[in-house]
């Protein structure tokens, strides 16, 4: 389980990092960088218990399609660069502003910094998963395909 954990902080962080350098260069406030440090962190633990279950019971197509789907998705950030050319196509980017949209709906970021942050770290994170779940998905149906024609 260690393994597993240090594993997910890794990739949770570098599948986070497009969303921090974002926050960083609106200069974000120290509570608003703690909010989206404490949404990671919900995240690392959700896909450790999430591999750790899949592990557990056997599930080790799916196990691998995860892996596989966390891997695309970190050189998917590739895409930020296409930003900074006027091209917005970065993943990131899209579920952001589309998390920041819905939060400011609920919360006002200068009277609740952290809780801003939480929340949009929390739901951007949600519509980032949904993307590797589907980057996973096709990943484990194209690896049963394989594996059954073997």
């Amino acid at each position: 389980m260690q393994y597993r954990f240090g594993f997910w902080t890794f990739w949770v962080v570098v599948n986070a990092i497009a969303s921090f350098i974002w926050a960083i260069v609106f200069n974000q406030s120290t509570p608003y960088i703690l909010g989206m440090v404490v949404g990671v962190a919900c995240f690392i633990v959700a896909y450790t218990l999430f591999d750790g279950y899949l592990l557990k019971h056997q599930h080790k197509t799916a196990h691998k399609a995860l892996i596989t789907g966390v891997y695309i998705k970190a050189g998917l950030q590739l895409l930020n660069i296409g930003t900074f050319i006027s091209l917005p196509i970065a993943p990131e980017m899209w579920a952001g502003m589309g998390a920041v949209a819905i939060v400011e709906q609920l919360v006002n970021i200068h009277q609740q910094p952290f809780l801003y942050a939480l929340l949009a770290t929390l739901l951007t994170g949600f519509f980032l998963s949904l993307m590797v779940g589907v980057i996973s998905l096709v990943v484990g149906l194209v690896q049963s395909k394989r594996s059954s024609k073997t």
